[in-house]
């Protein structure tokens, strides 16, 4: 019916309705089924298609699930997840407290933990690096989520924001996400599967005044996402951005993770 609307449309243009009508008519035909169709591939994969199994993985198969900013939030609940569908979990985060807490918990879910103390926003934490490349590299890593990330203590122009603030999102949201990613990659690799999910924001989706910085590093965020999904899916690897709206959370607004 509509390509049987649009002929109709087409052979009485000349007569009835000046080109640029027509032509504007198209391009919102176009636009408004564009739009249908991501709605509808959006509702299939969240409420009907039941997605990859995560034995592919590795669950239940001595697999290993790296999170960071694991402690609250967000991460924590994707380590409890991820330990009760069977990966053993890698947490790092910068509380020490807070990691063996979670870890116990981990612990009581019949599989193995093993936590990182790290700053993330240290941008010369050379040792503390090391440290957790030495920890991921002879795991068998089948899942990473890189879920740390940090906002700006509150709504601020971007002129005013402080030198450190802006330097701490930068290197938390952006820096650190390469390089745990650099980390466990040239294993995923090698085994030929793996899934990075990297944990955006509707900021990075939307311009957002008043969060620049943040807005941008999760900008960055998206479109390495895409870029990086590219390159690893004939490899067995799947890279998938997570947006997160408005997410109620119990810890300070200077770690966010979505």
């Amino acid at each position: 019916m509509f390509l049987y609307n649009l002929q109709n449309l087409s052979l009485t243009a000349g007569r009835d309705y000046p080109l640029t009508t027509v032509a504007l008519g198209l391009i919102g035909a176009t636009t408004a089924i564009s739009l249908l169709t991501k709605f509808l591939i959006i509702f299939l994969q969240t409420f009907i298609l039941s997605g990859k199994n995560l034995k592919y993985y590795g669950a239940k198969k001595g697999a290993w699930a790296v999170i960071t900013g694991a402690t609250d939030g967000i991460g924590r609940e994707f380590a409890l997840q991820l330990g009760k569908s069977g990966f053993n979990i890698f947490i790092a985060s910068r509380s020490k407290e807070k990691l063996e807490t979670l870890a116990s918990e981990i612990c009581a879910l019949g599989v193995e933990t093993t936590i990182q103390v790290i700053d993330f926003s240290e941008k010369n934490n050379e040792s503390s690096w090391q440290e957790l490349i030495a920890g991921v590299s002879p795991l068998n890593i089948g899942v990473l989520v890189n879920n740390v990330g940090r906002s700006h203590e509150m709504p601020i122009d971007f002129v005013d924001t402080t030198n450190q603030e802006m330097l701490d999102i930068l290197e938390i949201n952006i820096n650190s996400t390469l390089k745990v990613t650099r980390a466990v990659l040239p294993g995923m690799i090698s085994r030929k599967r793996g899934l990075i999910l990297n944990m955006g924001s509707f900021a990075g989706a939307s311009p957002s005044p008043m969060l620049a910085t943040y807005s941008g590093s999760k900008a960055f965020l998206q479109t390495w996402s895409q870029a990086l999904a590219k390159e690893v899916e004939s490899k067995g690897i799947t890279v998938s951005l997570v947006n997160a709206f408005f997410v109620v959370i119990t810890f300070p607004s200077t770690v966010l993770s979505g």
